[in-house]
């Protein structure tokens, strides 16, 4: 299993919900005796409520990127942030480390989006109702989100701050939210998103008068996921809306035995892997940009070339959301068939592949 790491605190309430889900999750999967390799970094969330300057906002991601940072150099593999609110800044978060953290949002949208409903009303704090960077997601996904109404979002703020964050769960506010969601229904919602962990304190998930799409459980599950090993659909939900899919590619000159493509590799893996061992790859040691390659440690020939672009390519990648195993092929490949002299002198493509090629997908992408 992989380990996870969770920015937490944030309250601590929701932090012990979503240990305990994740936790669930994972003993559900992979056995009764299993627990879910974690590490937990709980913040001060005296500093963190309520946020309104743009100066607050600049100190609260500071904070939580030295938080991940610091989860990515134990160990984690991956990140969530246990607060709704905390995504406003999950872009400087995502920049500060290498691995990916894990956008609530984004995974509530997607499971909107599979169960095909369009029109949704969104409760929470007073920003993740009002601010964009929770509703775009959803609108992101063709998902119509009801205009917050202001009487609703300062009772909600109010019911949040002043009593579930401290642990409590007055019968007065289950009546007012119960009343609120009476409305959004009678307004056309086809369902509701609890935008705050610790709304579930007051709704019950499989017995409310709208469905009701609980964020915390939703993200959980995603966790759970990354750390029992991932799957196709966790791998879609992080990869650009503008990159490749694998599982489009037109296929491949020479089939792969049955064996082979269930394995643990992709496609795109399969195809960076054929190029590192392909005996064109390795004749790009004798090849350099002007020089003959000489002796010596200092100089560089196009082999050397193209691991260094491999290498910032992955990151790049990484970064943009792409195919990380299709982008690092496509690095690999890219000076396969150059001839030895001056960037004048290249002529490439002109050279059929290797009879053990690469997918059409790949070859395409790097003839572009």
């Amino acid at each position: 299993m992989r380990k996870l790491g969770l920015i937490g605190g944030m309250s601590w309430y929701s932090t012990r919900t979503y240990y305990e889900h994740i936790n669930r999750l994972v003993q559900k999967s992979a056995g009764p005796r299993h627990s879910a390799p974690l590490l937990i970094e709980s913040l001060d969330f005296q500093d963190l409520q309520r946020l309104s300057t743009a100066e607050e906002w600049k100190q609260a991601a500071a904070t939580l990127a030295q938080s991940a940072k610091r989860l990515e150099k134990a160990g984690a593999s991956a990140i969530i942030i246990g607060a709704n609110s905390m995504h406003k800044v999950h872009g400087e978060v995502q920049k500060a480390v290498d691995v990916p953290v894990i956008h609530i949002a984004e995974c509530v949208a997607e499971r909107v989006a599979q169960d095909k409903r369009r029109k949704i009303a969104l409760i929470g704090t007073r920003n993740v109702m009002l601010e964009s960077f929770y509703r775009q997601k959803l609108i992101e996904r063709d998902i119509e989100l009801l205009p917050p109404e202001m009487a609703f979002v300062d009772t909600l703020d109010r019911i949040i701050y002043d009593e579930l964050l401290l642990g409590k769960a007055s019968r007065q506010a289950e009546r007012e939210l119960k009343t609120i969601l009476t409305n959004l229904g009678q307004d056309g919602a086809q369902a509701v998103v609890l935008g705050c962990t610790e709304l579930e304190m007051l709704v019950d998930v499989d017995a409310s008068v709208l469905p009701v799409y609980d964020c915390t459980r939703i993200h959980a599950e995603a966790a759970a996921e990354w750390i029992l090993g991932g799957s196709e659909d966790l791998t879609d939900r992080f990869r650009a809306p503008y990159a490749s899919d694998p599982s489009q590619s037109r296929g491949r000159e020479f089939a792969t035995s049955e064996g082979l493509a269930r394995g643990p590799r992709g496609p795109f893996q399969r195809d960076r892997d054929r190029i590192i061992h392909s005996i064109a790859f390795r004749r790009l040691r004798h090849k350099t940009q002007v020089f003959v390659a000489p002796d010596g440690d200092h100089y560089r020939v196009r082999l050397t070339h193209s691991l260094e672009v491999a290498q910032i390519g992955r990151t790049i990648a990484r970064m943009l959301g792409v195919d990380e195993d299709l982008t690092e092929a496509l690095c690999l490949a890219h000076d396969i068939g150059h001839p030895l002299s001056a960037i004048r002198a290249r002529m490439p493509w002109t050279r059929p592949w290797p009879r053990t090629a690469v997918s059409i997908t790949t070859r395409t992408a790097c003839a572009r």
